[in-house]
């Protein structure tokens, strides 16, 4: 059974090439598995792409980070919006749980999520 967030092939064709330049914001969240950098890119004033780094190399939290970052702007650029990443993203739980800047973070997916609903061009 389909809604309007599921995503499908007519969606992927709308996909956009990227430009060159994009404005972009970066929100640093401190978890307990270190710190992770959200970095939400706009074009035309719309979120665009995301990229999530965590503080320290390698491993398989920063390949799921990437895989995670790409698929989230896979539907960005689709033009499926924000809000869908907001709604599947936010509120995921993990043990590394952290109070960060008066922010409760639950996981690097719900940082991501507080990162789309936070950062505005």
């Amino acid at each position: 059974m389909m809604n309007e967030h599921d995503f499908d092939s007519q969606h992927l064709a709308t996909e956009t090439r990227r430009p060159l330049v994009l404005p972009s914001s970066t929100i640093r969240y401190r978890l307990g598995c270190g710190n992770l950098y959200v970095t939400v890119s706009y074009n035309e004033g719309k979120s665009y792409e995301v990229f999530a780094k965590l503080g320290r190399a390698g491993g398989c939290p920063c390949i799921m980070l990437e895989a995670i970052g790409k698929l989230c702007s896979t539907i960005l650029r689709a033009g499926l919006g924000k809000d869908i990443l907001i709604d599947r993203l936010g509120e995921l739980k993990c043990p590394s749980q952290a109070w960060d800047e008066g922010r409760w973070i639950l996981s690097c997916p719900d940082a991501i999520a507080k990162s789309l609903g936070e950062a505005e061009q």
